[in-house]
């Protein structure tokens, strides 16, 4: 779940309760995972994933997904193909 901490108070607001925050403090506020600021509602509600598990706790170790088998399965593998049958 997405966290955001209040740049008015300091505090660490979970998604779900940062509407009634932001009623309170009217404040900017940065999630905690990417460290994008948001000034107002319209902007955080839309907020709900920015990087995965993986990303967050291995930090420069993270390589990302791996291709995996019929990873060339695009149209340059099929156009590949087609010029071996001749």
């Amino acid at each position: 779940m997405v966290s955001f901490q209040c740049s008015g108070c300091g505090d660490i607001v979970k998604k779900p309760k940062l509407d009634t925050h932001y009623t309170r403090c009217h404040a900017s506020v940065d999630c905690i995972d990417c460290s994008t600021t948001f000034r107002i509602p319209s902007e955080f509600k839309g907020h709900t994933s920015c990087i995965t598990e993986a990303e967050k706790y291995q930090k420069g170790l993270y390589k990302g997904p791996k291709a995996g088998i019929g990873a060339e399965a695009g149209p340059k593998a099929k156009a590949r193909k087609g010029q071996g049958e001749r």
